[in-house]
């Protein structure tokens, strides 16, 4: 039972290592790792967060259904939106409060913040992984709404965060949507 457990890690962890990516390796349009956009989307919202002295945003995935249902509708319109006219389930979830309803029934959410944006590819002229993320944040925090919504902190509130990332059709805009909620 040692030689074989020892011969199962020898052998996958080369196999790991090739699959593996980091910050700084380069975007490949063809498989994105979506998982690293928003650990590093998360990561550089919580630097600015705490250079703020606010509490980090957690992924939640209980809400994560939002904005994967919102990525999902721009980038197959090719449309930044925050509205949402594609039926799911014979009903139209056509704005943020609507779709915040509808994924949780038993919604405790006081006070919800959207936020979307889309990357042109090409414009940029990014490369890496962490080049994306950091010129999408630096979108948001130029926005004072965006700002706000992933910024804000209150010590009455327990905070719910997602986001979600998705390459258009056409591969030439990243598009991103995230959520920022508060209950009691």
């Amino acid at each position: 039972m040692k030689k074989i457990l020892i011969t199962i890690i020898t052998v996958m962890t080369p196999i790991t290592f090739l699959f593996s990516q980091s910050k700084s390796d380069t975007l490949n349009l063809d498989k994105i790792n979506y998982e690293l956009l928003n650990s590093l989307f998360v990561e550089k919202v919580n630097k600015i967060r705490d250079s703020l002295k606010v509490r980090p945003l957690k992924l939640s995935k209980k809400y994560s259904e939002i904005s994967a249902y919102h990525i999902e509708y721009m980038t197959e319109y090719d449309i930044l939106t925050h509205e949402n006219t594609k039926q799911f389930k014979g009903l139209i979830l056509n704005d943020f409060q609507n779709r915040v309803e509808y994924f949780d029934k038993e919604s405790k959410i006081e006070m919800a913040f959207e936020v979307c944006v889309f990357h042109p590819i090409k414009f940029f002229n990014v490369k890496t992984y962490q080049e994306v993320v950091d010129n999408l944040v630096l979108s948001y925090m130029n926005s004072p709404h965006h700002n706000l919504a992933l910024t804000y902190d209150s010590k009455m509130y327990q905070f719910y965060f997602t986001s979600s990332f998705k390459l258009n059709k056409k591969k030439d805009k990243l598009y991103h949507s995230g959520f920022v909620g508060m209950s009691y």
